[in-house]
């Protein structure tokens, strides 16, 4: 994990690039906004590599009417397997003309509706469905600890109130009581805003300790292009041509870079399905 991918340390360096290290025009709620605008754009541009970036598996068992709702943060569904008397079967295009209908060799047939895909046809053998998709990551959070136990945090009042959004998030405690302990966060209660962290703590954690959640992988190796995006989104509306454009070229330069790297990555492929939710769908975005 890169040092630097957490907001608090975001924020400096926006705040280094906009010559505004103590707040004037900006407020640390302007930045951190920025910061994960920021990272919504730059994992589009990963997400469209289609290297494996950002991408996870969700197993689920379809409904009584063969629905199953897409994984939140959903940006794109890369590829679908159906489950049937203990095997999985890979959908491909129902017809050349008929995109978007999707089907098996067992003749099941599967269609996208909105933030849902349902199964037509022998729903009832249909085990559980597995789906591989891109996500876009949820905002980056940090604040104080509310409470704590030897295997989970309580989140401070405020953060997103949606029951595994930061599932599979890593983070780490920024400062006070077991401060510097990375932790992954295996599931999220929304309702109470507890997320049970694996490995259990080394340290304990107390209601002084600051906790922050990370860039995830890649986007977490290129915290300056994070933060000169950032930056850019915050000038924008400073009319400082000058800056700006200083800014905007080398912000140009090492995202080139980064994504050119990122390019280079080897992987299997799996086939592709290719659904596109609305934007909206997404965190309200």
């Amino acid at each position: 994990m890169m040092p630097g991918s957490d907001l608090l340390s975001l924020e400096q360096a926006v705040r280094q690039n906009i010559s505004e290290e103590t707040a004037s025009l900006w407020n640390q709620t302007n930045v951190f906004r920025a910061i994960n605008e920021e990272m919504v754009r730059l994992a589009r541009h990963v997400l469209d590599l289609e290297n494996g970036y950002l991408e996870l598996v969700q197993t689920s068992a379809p409904s009584s009417g063969g629905v199953i709702t897409l994984p939140i943060g959903c940006y794109v569904v890369r590829a679908l397997d159906v489950s049937n008397g203990g095997a999985y079967v890979p959908l491909n295009w129902s017809s050349a003309s008929k995109r978007f209908l999707y089907s098996t060799d067992a003749a099941y047939v599967v269609r996208f509706e909105g933030n849902t895909l349902v199964l037509d046809g022998g729903v009832g053998d249909v085990g559980s469905v597995r789906v591989h998709y891109g996500r876009i990551p949820p905002p980056l959070i940090t604040g104080l600890t509310a409470a704590q136990t030897s295997s989970s945090i309580t989140f401070a009042t405020g953060t997103p109130q949606i029951d595994d959004l930061y599932n599979s998030m890593e983070g780490l405690t920024l400062s006070g009581t077991g401060a510097g302990q990375y932790f992954t966060i295996s599931d999220y209660v929304g309702s109470t805003r507890v997320a049970t962290v694996t490995p259990n703590w080394p340290v304990s954690i107390d209601v002084d300790t600051v906790y922050g959640t990370l860039l995830p992988n890649p986007i977490d190796r290129f915290p300056d292009v994070v933060a000169m995006g950032a930056a850019l989104r915050l000038l924008y509306r400073r009319r400082d041509e000058t800056l700006t454009n200083l800014i905007a070229q080398q912000y140009l330069s090492d995202r080139n870079d980064m994504l050119n790297s990122l390019r280079k990555r080897q992987t299997s492929v799996p086939n592709r399905v290719n659904h596109f939710p609305d934007m909206e769908e997404l965190y309200g975005m």
